[in-house]
């Protein structure tokens, strides 16, 4: 289905798509925003047993919505990666 869409976008637009799928809006989007946008295709699906793996890893900074302030905030709280 997210590659028909991803046809249909570019069809009408000309412009390239990414969908990220995950269980929940917030796997999702940080799936399509830190994941499907590197792979070939622009779609992967990224399951909640599969989270550490691709993303937990990583500082809380890559996360989208995470600027410099609530960085330390969170940095202050002993969170340092997602």
């Amino acid at each position: 289905m997210a590659k028909q869409i991803q046809q249909k976008i570019f069809n009408k637009t000309g412009v390239y798509a990414r969908a990220g799928i995950g269980e929940n809006k917030v796997i999702a989007k940080l799936c399509c925003v830190m994941i499907a946008k590197k792979v070939e295709g622009g779609v992967f699906h990224l399951k909640k047993e599969k989270l550490y793996k691709h993303i937990g890893h990583k500082p809380v900074r890559d996360m989208w919505g995470i600027g410099s302030r609530i960085e330390k905030h969170l940095w202050k709280m002993g969170i340092r990666t997602i």
